[in-house]
């Protein structure tokens, strides 16, 4: 038998890491946070925590997290046993702490980083460029080499993205139970198109339209006209035109562009989705 599965949430574009630490640390939520630009410095995950997380949380569950974490930001401040590590911690960090949805993970992923140690394996980093041409090519080749009658040796994942490849397309110890795109920018539009294909649940927040950079975008009209998308409410209907009968759309209301498009593996009736999916505007 090999390593137990982790499950993770697979958070594309994260930034500075805080939806990754808040599902990780707060919720004991696996979470892999996927972005090229800061997911390869494990320090500035740690500086995240304790600058943006910690201060914004309840003080009985700073104080823990920052006895628990905090040798990891303040290096005068000693690590905690294990014995003082479970019980500095309760609820949902009690269950993170104890276990990292998976346990210690003594056989590490490739180019995975793990911020809070390889005993906290809940909050990890791949830094990665999160791209559907780039994820289903590698895939699509690894499926050809396996298939062909001369290989010599399976392949071997040799760079961030062949790893994430290889979660998306199930190859590996991490198993994405829901792809998170909160404000994600470019990779939006991947987001929904991976999540369709490999039949993986996603939430996406939609922001940025791009509309120079992606011109060959288009919408389906209430009237049936063809629009390229410009706007941002053409992005969202373009989206969830892509497959009306599985996207839902919801507004979650905080601040901002604050419009939900997700699925969660299951189908909507067929007039529902249809009617879904068709543009107003």
């Amino acid at each position: 038998a090999g390593p137990r599965p982790i499950s993770v949430v697979v958070d594309v574009a994260g930034g500075r890491g805080e939806n990754t630490l808040r599902l990780g640390v707060c919720h004991g939520v696996g979470c892999l946070l996927v972005d090229p630009r800061t997911a390869d410095a494990s320090d500035g995950l740690v500086k995240c925590l304790f600058v943006h997380v910690v201060p914004r949380l309840p003080k009985r569950w700073a104080d823990r997290v920052r006895k628990r974490f905090g040798h990891l930001y303040d290096t005068k401040q000693e690590a905690p046993s294990a014995a003082e590590a479970a019980e500095e911690a309760d609820g949902a960090v009690a269950a993170a702490v104890a276990s990292g949805d998976g346990g210690r993970a003594d056989d590490v992923v490739s180019h995975v980083r793990l911020p809070l140690g390889r005993d906290f394996p809940a909050v990890a980093a791949l830094p990665a460029r999160f791209s559907y041409e780039d994820i289903t090519g590698r895939n699509n080749r690894t499926a050809a080499a396996a298939a062909a009658p001369d290989r010599t040796a399976a392949t071997t994942t040799t760079t961030p993205e062949d790893v994430l490849a290889s979660i998306l397309g199930g190859s590996s110890r991490y198993r994405p139970t829901l792809l998170l795109g909160l404000h994600a920018d470019q990779p939006t539009e991947d987001i929904v198109s991976l999540g369709l294909l490999y039949d993986i649940p996603f939430a996406v927040v939609p922001c940025c339209v791009f509309p120079n950079l992606f011109t060959q975008r288009y919408v389906i009209a209430a009237d049936g006209t063809r629009r390229q998308v410009r706007s941002y409410d053409q992005f969202v209907d373009y989206l969830q035109q892509k497959d009306p009968d599985r996207i839902r759309r919801d507004v979650v209301g905080f601040g901002g562009r604050d419009i939900c498009l997700w699925y969660n593996g299951t189908t909507i009736s067929g007039q529902e989705g249809r009617k879904a999916g068709l543009a107003d505007k």
